[in-house]
């Protein structure tokens, strides 16, 4: 269910100030999976929204890893995102069916907290959507960051308990080739298209990809977890 630290992240990522958000919340949709979930529920709309909102968010997470690795969940904790045309499509049409969910709730039903979480969750949707539509996926450098140190958080967040996530890492750090190639693709298409930062803002910006590159792997940004849980490994 929506929780604080999701909150917190959204918070963020966002200009518009919310409220923390609690754990209960519904939604009525149109696909048959979230109508299946409502029919179970029980007669009280805010337990009925935090069933729905909880579905909506798993499904948002299970197509966006990262994110969920920054709430601690395992959804696809050994991959980073895919940004095929493919599955940008996907998600994108996902996108959409989440929107018109929320939007199908009638919100003067819910209490001011679930206003507010729905509130939370329908900007997320639509404000990742509007950057797919926008083709804001042709421009994944800007002079606040790029894609490339949206990957420092990796090492930042790693915490080794089991083999697992020790193959987890490494089959993230494996994915990177892909990963800047999906990336340098878009770009190229956005330079054909005339999306590109003015080069003025992006003066000195080499030394944002230089600094996580090392000769010695041992120094570098990403070999970090492994010097840090020695004791484990």
């Amino acid at each position: 269910m929506v929780t604080l630290s999701m909150v917190a992240f959204l918070l963020a990522t966002s200009p518009i100030s919310m409220a923390e958000s609690a754990s209960n919340q519904v939604i009525s949709d149109s696909s048959t999976k979230t109508k299946q979930t409502l029919k179970s529920a029980d007669n009280s709309i805010d337990t009925q929204f935090a069933l729905v909102a909880e579905q909506l968010w798993n499904d948002y997470l299970n197509l966006s890893p990262m994110t969920a690795s920054y709430f601690d969940r395992d959804f696809g904790a050994d991959k980073l995102a895919d940004l095929s045309p493919e599955a940008i499509e996907k998600k994108q049409q996902k996108l959409i069916e989440w929107v018109a969910t929320l939007e199908d709730i009638n919100t003067d039903a819910l209490s001011e907290q679930n206003q507010i979480n729905h509130s939370i969750l329908m900007h997320r949707f639509k404000g990742e959507l509007a950057k797919y539509q926008y083709n804001a996926h042709y421009m994944p450098l800007t002079s606040e960051g790029g894609f490339h140190s949206s990957l420092t958080f990796l090492p930042r967040g790693a915490n080794f308990k089991t083999k697992q996530d020790i193959e987890n890492y490494l089959a993230r750090l494996a994915a990177f080739k892909v990963y800047f190639e999906q990336n340098i693709e878009w770009m190229k298409k956005g330079l054909e298209q005339g999306f590109t930062q003015p080069a003025a803002v992006l003066k000195g910006y080499e030394q944002s990809i230089s600094a996580l590159i090392a000769t010695n792997p041992e120094d570098s940004v990403f070999y970090a977890p492994f010097k840090r849980q020695v004791d484990f490994l």
